[in-house]
């Protein structure tokens, strides 16, 4: 009897907790898909709006690691992989390799040299590891993903300073990564989408090496101003705020007149003519969005070929999370489509 009767509750059950999980998805500026409305929820339960200034910095980089991590799945198993370190002047860079080949294969694959997000603050090649491995797995392609030097150790312009040389590094020692040299790009997500973007910048300029392709996931392209619909409408509530991106900002960039800097602001580069072919991944629900779809304006502008890839119902860092977001696995598939258009694969 009992059995009975809880047998027919629980379908009224499990519909009333669809129901009540279903209401977090709608907010005043749009519905958000149920994945992300629920990661949420959790996300910022009990979590601080800004990085709490009492902690020290490395505690402050733990506890967002943990939390990141916690939200993103595998992203497969790859042929190869291993940590090396890049030298550089006075300093080395550290970096983790990815290589993933057709079975029997000794033929060298594309290359893409990958910056990881944080606000140039937080983040590693350990909270980016999915992402970099379901891409080498997609694209069929090496993945060198690049621990470049964070702030406030180290501001503006050190990350870019390693991200240049990372790049001029890998096209260099192409062949031990088991990739080819004349198949080169760069990728990035967020503070990493900048790097990426800058890169390609700093190679047309001072004659680097050729890149074939840029995946720009969700790039920051304008340290200047929040004057753009995006930060007034997801100011707070959708996993990156606007008060945390002022804050990293602070941290990266303490001098006022650095923030024009195209190194720094790449949207405000003199031209963008000559650059390669983009990928520009960009999400309804952040506040980066506008500066990710001003920056494909004006690649387009400048005569790039452009792949928009735009998302509704996510929020900023959504690609990373491959474990419960479909879109997530498929912005990964059609970057690297594109990768291997560009590249061959």
């Amino acid at each position: 009897m009992i059995g009975g009767i809880l047998a027919a509750l629980l379908p009224l059950l499990a519909l009333y907790l669809f129901l009540r999980l279903n209401r977090l998805r709608y907010r005043p500026e749009g519905t958000l898909d149920l994945g992300v409305a629920i990661a949420l929820k959790l996300f910022e339960r009990g979590r601080p709006k800004t990085p709490p200034p009492s902690l020290p910095i490395e505690e402050q980089r733990a506890l967002q690691d943990r939390q990141v991590r916690a939200l993103t799945g595998s992203g497969g198993r790859v042929a190869l992989e291993g940590d090396l370190s890049i030298p550089a002047a006075g300093r080395s860079i550290a970096a983790r390799h990815y290589l993933h080949t057709r079975p029997h294969s000794t033929a060298p694959v594309p290359l893409v040299v990958f910056f990881h997000g944080g606000g140039f603050v937080f983040g590693s090649p350990d909270t980016h590891d999915n992402l970099c491995r379901a891409l080498a797995r997609a694209a069929g392609c090496a993945v060198l993903s690049v621990d470049y030097r964070l702030a406030p150790e180290h501001p503006f312009p050190a990350a870019v300073e390693d991200a240049y040389e990372a790049l001029c590094w890998a096209a260099c020692e192409a062949g031990r990564l088991g990739a080819d040299p004349q198949r080169l790009a760069v990728a990035g997500d967020s503070a990493g989408g900048t790097l990426a973007a800058v890169a390609c910048l700093k190679s047309r300029d001072e004659g680097g090496p050729r890149i074939r392709h840029q995946a720009l996931i969700y790039p920051a392209t304008d340290a200047t101003t929040f004057d753009r619909e995006s930060y007034r409408a997801y100011a707070e509530g959708y996993f990156l705020d606007r008060s945390q991106v002022d804050w990293f900002r602070d941290q990266y960039l303490p001098q006022a007149e650095d923030r024009r800097h195209p190194h720094a602001s790449p949207l405000l580069a003199a031209s963008l003519a000559g650059l390669p072919p983009a990928t520009v991944v960009t999400a309804e629900f952040d506040v980066l969005r506008d500066e990710g779809l001003a920056y494909a304006d004006a690649l387009e502008r400048a005569g790039v070929a452009v792949h928009r890839l735009h998302y509704t119902g996510v929020v900023h860092g959504f690609v990373s999370a491959l474990r419960f977001l479909p879109k997530a696995r498929r912005a990964v598939g059609l970057i690297a489509a594109d990768l291997k258009e560009t590249m061959g694969g």
